[in-house]
């Protein structure tokens, strides 16, 4: 009993009050012990007294007559009992500063407040009286009611959170300070606001519930939505708001909200009365207008942006003033308009009621989808811009209303375009569209842009229809008359009177007629495009009526060929006029390769003739050729032939030239053309063997008697395998071969790409100390390719020859005769449009009789390593037969190939340059290299005569790709001697005439006794 006085200074230990205990706390202190509280335990002193320890309600109360009384300091000291209660004096404060969650049944009464420290949550389960201020500084303040706060007192925030667990409604006048302040509602709950708001501070709406802004004196500078909704008006919403949530103005009258919206959230209008927004607003999700208008900017006044998409419901409106929208997605679902300056830009609308321009505003660059029994109006001077209007059935596009004409970038659907008196220029946007609805009024249509405008509908209008640029493709009819001054006007429909100044008229779609009423004019300098066919049908305009009548003041006609068989000779009627043709057209031109067009003329009629000619649409000596041979066979030709000549005679300037190729056989000249390469190559690369046995045999004895050592004879092996050799008698050797070359082409011949393989082999026997004879036989394989051309010919030759070299001294003369037999396999495939493709095989034989002389001079330049140069001079001769032969597989098309001769008489001029090195091992190895200049003197032509199966006593000439007659010889070869008479080699020869090449080369091994 009594009481005890004291402070934290003076008081210590623990307590158990059973009277009363006065904590006189002048300054601020802690104390940290426990304390049991069955009697009164008070605070005095404007002094903060903080309690780390456990206080134990235990019955008694806690009073609080100056500064604050804190339990805990920030941690998870400082307990107090779940219920307990207490009274706060005015200007003093019960504080709870823990990180931890408590739940604390506080009824608190007094005048004074309560403060929420500490990051822990505290929930309040008690209503208390206390009138004072609630302090929200960290963590979360829990209530399930207004009463939990007192009764009447203000909200302070500076950086905690009050979250509502039930809904309720609140007058409390709340201040948000630097650290700002939450209030979090949690799901299906509701926290009125009627107080106000106040403070420098922002407020974060959270959780999932509902916040409601009633009071239209806050003054909030930034609020941020962070889940649920925030619900208020113009009034009770102020300032920047950061919204990625829900965010709802309920406006029963007018109001104005002058701040900026963004983030991921939403927008919502309700209410009947007008909301204008006059900031920046951008919403990643999106806008919904359910209710009352909502309004983009001021009509004569400010501007507004809104972001993001926007949904015009029930009987709500949205309407768009001196703005401009950015790409947004509108769907209108009730009445959309737009007034003063403002611009749909880039917007996508779906109008699914009413949408209205007035005053100077445009459609901008966006895309408008009217749907059935929707409406898209203009007013006063409004205009189209360059928007894509989609007008589905049952919808109406009204530009009727308009003082003035306008433009629209695009049409098409099937609904209603409403012109009334003025002239709609459309095509700004560059689309092709067609638009299956009607075009009423008396106003006209004026076609720009590159895109095409296709009208099948009936349609009325009666003001005139001009043609600048693009296409207008009229499929349905035309009231009005169309007057073309650029682009192409096409179609199968009718038309009320036609006059092309400039431009093209193409009738039909594909191949069809235009049907004009009335007049038809074509003047000077403008294009009749006509499409026809190889059953006689053709594009064709027909004027009837009043005056009916075709008047032709210049002006071409360009025939357009549809792929098939055309006749030699076919006729086409491509205008009538039944009031009577008068004029003529200046020229008439085609895309047939083989047709020749003209024009004729009768009183009503104008007619196009063709006539098949070959000869015309060759552009090369080799076509021509050809194409002589098919226009003299036209006349008797039948079967498979007449069939091939018909579709022949509707190919186009580029099919045409090119089928004359693949008929030609020209591919052919690379058989001939790979045969004397080969065989060049192959003498070539044999030079050596003819006479290198004997030839090393003197030098080595030579240098033997000088220098007295083996391993120098050996050292002076030759350039091929005979010069390793020793001064055996006998030699045996054998070497693989290959090589690889073009031919180039010109504008009349593909060129050649050839290649080869194979093996050779042969013997010789030294006769006399200068003279040494032997004998070869080989193998060879090859392709050859011809550019431009489908398909392949192959070669396997057998090759026999006797070879010898003369030797004295530094002098050499080398000899080679020899004979070649070569089967040939041809196969070349034919593809023509409108014809199966071909395929043609045949076969021949090649007869080849070749031979070579070389004569040199070695001067030994001496050196350690014994360098050596050798001029020397070759003329190779060659005589090819080949034999007759008759293709199959291609039916008419067939070739008769007849026998031909192709001949080489070739020479070389060059010098021969080499030494031996050491190679580290007992023998050497001897390197040569070859430069020279060689020169062809027989014909290069590559002559191919043939005719068709279908055309047999018909023969022609064509020529495929011709070898240049000088070139560059360039040579490499290395020999070393194995051991005990054995020696290996390496040889290549190559040659580069201009565009041409040949690269030819052997590895092979000889063996001497």
């Amino acid at each position: 009993t009594g009481t005890l006085r004291g402070n934290t200074t003076s008081l210590q230990g623990p307590l158990t009050v059973e009277g009363s205990l006065v904590f006189d706390q002048a300054t601020n202190g802690t104390f940290a012990s426990s304390i049991g509280n069955l009697g009164q335990v008070t605070k005095t002193g404007a002094g903060l007294l903080t309690l780390t320890g456990d206080y134990a309600a235990a019955g008694g109360s806690l009073a609080i007559n100056g500064g604050i009384l804190q339990f805990g300091n920030g941690g998870t000291t400082g307990t107090f009992g779940s219920s307990m209660t207490g009274s706060v004096s005015s200007g003093a404060a019960l504080a709870i500063n823990r990180s931890d969650d408590l739940s604390l049944d506080l009824a608190l009464s007094g005048a004074g407040g309560l403060i929420k420290r500490g990051a822990g949550t505290l929930t309040l389960g008690t209503d208390s009286t206390y009138s004072g201020t609630t302090t929200l500084e960290g963590g979360k303040l829990v209530v399930a009611s207004d009463a939990r706060l007192g009764t009447g007192g203000g909200l302070l925030f500076d950086g905690g959170t009050l979250r509502t667990d039930a809904s309720f409604a609140t007058s409390r006048a709340t201040t948000l300070n630097a650290g700002g302040g939450t209030l979090e509602t949690v799901s299906g709950t509701t926290l009125t606001h009627d107080g106000v708001f106040g403070g420098s501070g922002t407020l974060t709406k959270t959780g999932s519930g509902t916040l409601i802004l009633t009071n239209a004196a806050n003054n909030i500078s930034n609020t941020v939505v962070s889940g649920g909704t925030l619900q208020g008006n113009a009034g009770s919403l102020k300032g920047n708001i950061a919204n990625n949530a829900n965010v709802t103005f309920l406006e029963a009258l007018s109001g104005t909200y002058a701040g900026n919206m963004t983030g991921s959230g939403t927008l919502t209008k309700t209410g009947g009365g007008l909301l204008t927004l006059t900031g920046i607003n951008d919403l990643g999700g999106g806008t919904a207008i359910e209710g009352g208008t909502l309004a983009i900017g001021v009509n004569g006044g400010q501007a507004g942006t809104l972001g993001g998409a926007i949904a015009v419901n029930g009987t709500s409106g949205l309407q768009i003033n001196n703005s401009v929208l950015a790409g947004n997605a509108i769907t209108n679902n009730s009445v959309t308009t737009f007034a003063g300056s403002s611009s749909a830009g880039t917007s996508t609308i779906a109008n699914n009621g009413t949408l209205n321009f007035r005053d100077t505003t445009s459609a901008g660059s966006s895309t408008i989808t009217t749907a059935s029994g929707s409406n898209t109006r203009f007013f006063d001077t409004a205009s189209g811009g360059t928007a894509r209007f989609v007008v589905n059935g049952g919808g109406q596009l009204d530009f009727s209303a308009l003082t003035a004409g306008t433009t629209a970038g695009s049409l098409e659907g099937a609904g209603t375009v409403k012109l009334g008196a003025n002239a709609l220029t459309v095509g700004g946007n560059n689309l092709s569209t067609t638009l299956s609805g009607a075009i009423e009024g008396t106003g006209s249509l004026i076609k720009n842009g590159s895109g095409t405008l296709q009208l099948t509908g009936v349609n009325t209008y009666t003001g005139g229809t001009i043609l600048n640029s693009g296409g207008l493709k009229v499929n349905g009819s035309l009231a009005s008359g169309v007057t073309v001054n650029g682009g192409v006007l096409d179609g199968t429909g009718t038309i009320n009177g036609l006059s092309v100044m400039g431009g093209t008229v193409a009738p039909g779609n594909s191949i069809g007629t235009m049907n004009v009423t009335g007049t038809y004019v074509q003047a000077a300098g403008t294009t009749y495009q006509v499409e026809v066919n190889g059953t006689g049908q053709s594009d064709r305009i027909n004027v009837t009526g009043a005056p009916g009548t075709a008047t032709l003041n210049g002006g071409t006609v360009q025939v357009l060929a549809e792929p098939g068989s055309y006749d030699r000779t076919m006729t086409y009627t491509i205008l009538n006029a039944t009031g009577g043709v008068s004029g003529s057209f200046t020229n008439v031109t085609s895309n047939f390769a083989f047709l020749t067009p003209t024009l004729t003329y009768d009183a009503n009629n104008v007619y196009l003739n063709l006539l098949r000619q070959f000869a015309i649409g060759a552009q090369t000596p080799n076509q021509l050729a050809v194409a002589t041979v098919l226009d003299l066979a036209t006349p008797t030709a039948t079967g498979d032939f007449a069939n091939v000549l018909a579709a022949l005679g509707g190919l186009n300037t580029v099919q045409g030239p090119a089928a004359l190729n693949a008929i030609s056989g020209q591919n052919y000249s690379a058989v001939s053309s790979a045969i004397v390469q080969g065989s060049q190559a192959f003498m070539s690369n044999f030079s050596v063997q003819a006479g290198g046995a004997t030839r090393q045999g003197d030098i080595a004895r030579r240098k033997a008697a000088e220098k007295r050592e083996v391993a120098r004879e050996l050292s002076e092996a030759c350039d091929a395998a005979c010069e390793a050799a020793t001064t055996g008698n006998l030699g045996v050797w054998g070497a693989a071969i290959g090589g690889t070359g073009s031919i180039g082409g010109n504008s009349n011949s593909g060129s050649v790409t050839y290649n080869v393989g194979g093996f050779s082999g042969g013997a010789d026997v030294q006769l006399t100390p200068e003279f040494r004879l032997g004998m070869t036989i080989g193998y060879t394989t090859g392709s050859q390719w011809t550019a431009g051309f489908n398909g392949r010919s192959t070669t396997d030759t057998m090759q026999w020859g006797l070879y010898g070299s003369y030797v004295r001294g530094g002098l050499y003369l080398d000899g080679l005769l020899g004979y070649a037999y070569t089967d040939a396999q041809m196969q070349r495939q034919i593809v023509i449009p409108g014809l199966q493709p071909r395929t043609a095989t045949g076969s021949t034989a090649v007869h080849q009789l070749y031979g070579q002389a070389e004569i040199g001079y070695r001067f030994d330049l001496g050196g350690r390593m014994e360098a050596y140069v050798t001029p020397y001079a070759r003329v190779q001769a060659i005589t090819a037969m080949q034999a007759p032969f008759t293709e199959s597989g291609a039916n008419s098309l067939n070739l008769m190939v007849a026998g031909q001769t192709t001949n080489s008489l070739r020479t070389v001029l060059g010098a021969q340059f080499g030494t031996s090195m050491d190679l580290g091992w007992k023998e050497k190895l001897v390197a040569q290299f070859k430069l020279g200049w060689s020169h062809e003197f027989a014909s290069t032509d590559r002559p191919v005569t043939a005719s068709f199966v279908g055309a047999p006593a018909l023969p022609f000439t064509v020529y495929g790709a011709t070898p240049q007659r000088d070139g560059v010889v360039l040579g490499l070869s290395a020999t070393t001697l194995l051991s005990n008479g054995w020696s290996a080699y390496f040889r290549y020869e190559g040659e580069i005439q201009g565009i041409d090449n040949a690269h030819a080369g052997s590895v092979g091994i000889r063996r001497t006794w």
